[in-house]
């Protein structure tokens, strides 16, 4: 990920406006935004679920098969236990 990419990524969290955002050059809009979490989809069925914590950030992407709630609760555990180890 290039830093732009990073700060694009990072100034997502908590805006729900339709936004572009780029993850590994792959361009994909925003479905939803909320302080710690993003979701987004490209155009070819490709989606990305990025959840921040305390000191990392999850980038998960995967192409869409309709069980989108199934990667984010993959991302949330993930992303539990993350924090508990102090990330």
């Amino acid at each position: 990920m290039t830093e732009a990419e990073r700060g694009a990524v990072m100034e997502g969290f908590g805006t729900y406006p339709t936004r572009e955002i780029l993850v590994g050059g792959r361009k994909y809009l925003t479905t939803m935004g909320c302080l710690d979490m993003i979701l987004a989809k490209r155009k070819d069925g490709g989606e990305c679920v990025v959840k921040k914590t305390g000191q990392s950030v999850i980038i998960a992407e995967y192409i869409s098969t309709g069980d989108t709630m199934a990667a984010l609760a993959l991302v949330e555990r993930l992303a539990d236990y993350l924090i508990s180890q102090g990330y």
